[in-house]
């Protein structure tokens, strides 16, 4: 690509990530970064995610009309900075791109920046969609409607993004950008990265990323400790304090073995046992299973109930049982009415009631251990 006069390309260089970055006033410019934009996500062309945000000019005096800038969009690892306010023209392409539906506009109060857009160039902005809120809903957590993108980014991302006043309110009017004006816009926004961001997960996972740089120097960039990721997720504080055995059999129904003879050994032996291996394996694979359950979106889980009919000659049966104990029960003294609800449990088959032999003196043991040993009656007539 061939720059003309005060266009200008740069490699931005934010947490390991490179971001090639044009810097232009030039309509053909921006036509060729648009057609290679669709070159390289064509694939992605149904579902495209563009960060965006625009600056605009310092007021000629206090109160003064704003005008915008610059308009910044972003994809994957390539910027364009578009000097509007210094544009030769507009092009159709740039028109066309942001009015596409199927293009996602995305940012921090993004829909202001759409209107700002169209108030002052007349172009419209499809689709946008409010990070904020998005995190929100997400997330279930209303805090994040209210933050800005430089704590959502931290938050999210664990990431901290520079943001020095003397360059947020400095002259983005101006021909020659400042580099440290061109770099702080370039990496502030990256939609590609929030999607496909590597979370390191576990429990009490940031212990072990800690260990890893004490003892290494091994840095990892992002950690989520699942036990909190559950309790924000479902409402629920008790996971905060579950290991990751209980976590486990909680929200995925499976049982890891965690024999304290494994916990224990020694697991820097050249030759590590196959029980030591099966041990590490799970441990990782337990962790990434949960942070595949956390990460997707809760969904009303509904069952079906079983449904037992019973013919009418059992429920004429049980009826008789149930009317004879409440007779008997009002013969016999001991036998009061909070008695009477135990002895109806054993007639339906529990083992759980208190009473001894009390059904036996009552003359009803052959029926109720016929009901109780004998489910056959039951599920002769039980239909799913």
């Amino acid at each position: 690509m061939s720059f003309p006069r005060f266009s200008s390309s740069h490699n931005i260089q934010f947490y390991g990530d490179h971001i090639f970055t044009t810097v232009t006033p030039s309509a053909a410019i921006v036509d060729e970064w648009i057609a290679n934009t669709r070159r390289i996500y064509r694939r992605k062309l149904s579902k495209l995610l563009v960060g965006l945000d625009t600056e605009w000019c310092l007021p000629a005096q206090p109160g003064g009309y704003q005008k915008v800038a610059i308009i910044q969009l972003c994809v994957g690892k390539r910027c364009l900075i578009f000097q509007l306010y210094h544009a030769d023209y507009i092009p159709q392409s740039l028109i066309r791109f942001l009015g596409n539906k199927k293009f996602t506009f995305v940012g921090k109060e993004v829909q202001n920046d759409a209107d700002k857009l169209f108030q002052d160039y007349k172009l419209h902005v499809a689709h946008t969609k409010d990070v904020g809120y998005w995190a929100a809903k997400k997330y279930d957590y209303s805090e994040y409607r209210g933050m800005g993108l430089k704590a959502l980014v931290s938050d999210l991302l664990q990431k901290v993004i520079p943001k020095p006043r003397r360059i947020t309110l400095s002259r983005w009017n101006a021909k020659n950008l400042r580099v440290e004006q061109i770099e702080l816009y370039s990496t502030i926004f990256d939609p590609i990265s929030w999607q496909q961001e590597v979370h390191f997960v576990g429990k009490e996972v940031q212990n072990d990323a800690d260990k890893l740089f004490q003892d290494y120097k091994l840095h990892v960039a992002h950690t989520k400790d699942v036990s909190y990721w559950a309790a924000k997720k479902y409402d629920d504080s008790e996971y905060r304090r579950m290991g990751l055995k209980a976590l486990v059999s909680d929200l995925l129904q499976k049982v890891i073995p965690k024999p304290r003879q494994i916990t224990l050994s020694r697991w820097n032996a050249k030759n590590l046992r196959v029980e030591q291996i099966e041990y590490a394996c799970l441990d990782a694979f337990v962790s990434f299973e949960l942070g595949l359950l956390l990460s997707k979106p809760i969904q009303e889980i509904t069952h079906s109930p079983e449904v037992v009919h019973l013919t009418p000659e059992t429920v004429a049966q049980l009826d008789e049982l149930f009317g004879r104990v409440g007779r008997r029960c009002e013969e016999i003294e001991p036998v009061r009415q909070l008695e009477m609800k135990a002895v109806k449990e054993a007639i339906r088959g529990s083992d759980r009631i208190g009473i001894g032999n009390a059904h036996k003196d009552l003359g009803l043991s052959e029926k109720v251990d016929g009901i109780r040993n004998g489910p056959d009656l039951l599920e002769r007539n039980k239909t799913v």
